[in-house]
């Protein structure tokens, strides 16, 4: 089968932005149905040049996928700004690694509900499974599993109930965080108040 010009051009976009060297990679990754002696000879005939290495961008095809018309924003920013924000990223820091401003990506928001969701909910749902876990680890817990033992000369599984007794550090992390929390509302309605003492 025999490439296009546009295949052709294709090829050579991939080889020249990717570190790697020789020609046979290129076979794989972009399923070609010609050897790697083709792709050398069409290199040296067209003089394709290896770029500056670059540092592989950690957001990856999210920035590079298809852009919505008009606009620097991509459908794939929303998993994205999801993941950003479990990681506990600021919205400022979240507009830097989609690569726009905290204005644009207000405007973003404003444009595309679900990527406003997506860092909302993203944060939240972080929160809350780490609070479940605190939660659990500061209250103990129990969990079954197997044990070998060998009965009647046989090795069999026998299950086991494991209990793992609270963790007092976990509990004095938990009510410190949950007195944060309360803490200025207590004080909001204490200031107007009597004092007894």
């Amino acid at each position: 089968m025999k490439l296009s010009h546009e295949d052709w051009a294709e090829v050579r976009r991939a080889w020249e932005r990717d570190p790697r060297t020789g020609y046979a990679w290129l076979i794989d990754a972009l399923n070609l149905p010609v050897s790697r002696h083709t792709i050398r000879a069409r290199a040296g005939r067209d003089g394709w040049v290896k770029r500056e290495a670059v540092q592989p961008d950690p957001v990856g095809d999210y920035l590079h996928g298809p852009r919505v018309p008009g606009s620097d924003y991509r459908p794939g920013f929303v998993k994205l700004a999801a993941n950003f924000a479990k990681l506990g990223l600021s919205r400022q820091q979240i507009a830097a690694e989609l690569r726009t401003d905290l204005d644009g990506l207000t405007q973003w928001e404003r444009e595309h509900p679900e990527l406003a969701a997506a860092i909302d909910s993203g944060g939240l749902i972080a929160d809350a499974e780490v609070a479940a876990q605190l939660l659990r680890c500061a209250t103990g817990f129990s969990y079954t599993t197997e044990q070998a033992e060998v009965i009647d000369g046989k090795l069999v599984a026998v299950p086991v109930t494991v209990t793992v007794p609270p963790d007092p550090a976990a509990a004095t992390f938990w009510m410190q965080s949950r007195l944060e929390r309360l803490l200025p509302f207590a004080e909001r309605h204490d200031e107007g108040g009597d004092d007894d003492r």
